[in-house]
């Protein structure tokens, strides 16, 4: 879990995240905005908002979006999971391994694997597939 954040934190984000979410309110249907809004919130310790922004996301990720911002969504989803409950993350592994299968010359399918695998702890299995994110 998130270790206790420090307030100057919360003063220095909470002004750009005010500013996100009313942003994202605004144009839900931007992949990229949820992305950083995602970011936000995990870099402000907050993972069940940072959870939901993404997940939302990717449910409504257009057809022909960029698939890099699509691995980022995926990234931020599977990091907030980690930072809320880490034991969700077995789960998410299946998914996971999935999308290797489906674009195995996609890098950020194979990162976010190793992203589940170290969070779950299973350290060769995290360096494998980070090699071949490589």
């Amino acid at each position: 879990m998130h270790p206790e954040k420090p307030h100057d934190v919360d003063r220095q984000l909470a002004p750009r995240l005010a500013e996100l979410t009313r942003s994202h309110e605004a144009n839900p249907a931007d992949p990229a905005l949820a992305l950083r809004l995602a970011r936000g919130l995990n870099a402000a310790q907050e993972s069940p908002q940072a959870r939901l922004v993404a997940g939302r996301a990717i449910e409504a990720f257009p057809e022909g979006g960029d698939r890099n911002v699509l691995g980022l969504l995926w990234y931020e989803r599977l990091y907030a999971i980690a930072h809320q409950d880490p034991r969700e993350l077995a789960a998410h592994a299946r998914h996971a391994q999935k999308l290797v299968r489906a674009e195995p010359e996609v890098a950020w399918t194979h990162r976010n694997l190793a992203l589940v695998y170290y969070y779950t702890e299973r350290d060769a299995a995290c360096r494998k597939w980070i090699d071949r994110a490589l």
